[in-house]
């Protein structure tokens, strides 16, 4: 097993969690017509 490849995936995995929870907060803080 690559040890880089799966540091990797871990850290893409974490910064997909924030970026999803983060769009999750601006769907709930503002009306989703405004994100068009």
């Amino acid at each position: 097993m690559n040890l880089g490849v799966l540091t990797l995936n871990i850290q893409n995995g974490s910064f997909f969690i924030v970026l999803v929870s983060s769009y999750a907060h601006v769907q709930t803080k503002d009306r989703p017509d405004t994100l068009h």
